[in-house]
């Protein structure tokens, strides 16, 4: 979020820019801190979906090079399931 974000929300908000000083009633300021938060909320919720989403996508990885090197070494297919459920377990 940019400064620039800042002052567009506080504008919505109410909030008066003369110059360099802002103006505000307590009403306005509670509207815009409840904004932010509801902003911030958002931008934390889809970075975590985000994190989540490239550990599940290293996670698979990590299992398809399991089952790959067990199968180069001739393992069964019962094994090889052991083997990724034991690398998904780490």
């Amino acid at each position: 979020m940019t400064l620039d974000d800042l002052e567009e929300m506080a504008l919505r908000c109410g909030m008066v820019k003369t110059k360099k000083i802002w103006s505000a009633t307590e009403t306005q300021l509670e509207y815009f801190t409840n904004n932010m938060l509801e902003e911030f909320k958002q931008v934390a919720r889809d970075q975590l979906i985000q994190s989540i989403k490239k550990a599940a996508e290293y996670e698979r990885e990590q299992c398809a090079k399991v089952a790959e090197m067990a199968w180069f070494e001739g393992m069964e297919q019962e094994d090889i399931a052991q083997a990724i459920r034991n690398r998904a377990d780490e």
